[in-house]
């Protein structure tokens, strides 16, 4: 119970940080996400004005919100999962992590087939595998499945 109480003290003094430093923000929410505390990543960080972040905390800031996009997909909010993780591709639009958890969430709380293939699509442009995720494409989509390498 001890161990608990000081890890929740420990996250408030994290939290108490977050509105000052980004590194700090990302490092707990990087430990929520270990941790698969969707709510309370977001009821920590669900507010946060990300993009108004120094320009040269770009990579941090497209870490966070796609942090934060997979708390809302984890939680069945789709749209506002969809949002982080578009800001998140704008800010950088090589990250393979974004762009995959962007097409889960299209597929799995969306339903939108159409989106969540052209998310898998920008995932093997850049990595260049698409470790079996074509073989998972919707039968309705008319989009034919592309060869895994």
């Amino acid at each position: 119970m001890r161990a608990v109480i000081q890890s929740g003290i420990r996250l408030v003094l994290a939290c108490q940080a977050c509105a000052s430093d980004g590194e700090s923000t990302v490092l707990l929410m990087r430990e929520l996400t270990r941790q698969r505390k969707w709510p309370e990543l977001i009821a920590e960080c669900g507010q946060a004005d990300f993009p108004t972040w120094p320009a040269e905390f770009a990579d941090k800031t497209a870490e966070a919100l796609r942090l934060r996009g997979q708390a809302h997909a984890f939680t069945k909010n789709g749209r506002q999962a969809e949002a982080d993780f578009k800001l998140a591709v704008k800010l950088s639009p090589r990250d393979a992590a974004a762009w995959l958890a962007m097409a889960e969430n299209y597929a799995s709380n969306l339903n939108d087939d159409e989106h969540a293939l052209d998310a898998y699509r920008q995932v093997l442009a850049i990595t260049g595998r698409s470790n079996g995720w074509e073989s998972r494409a919707p039968l309705r989509c008319n989009t034919p499945a592309i060869p895994s390498r």
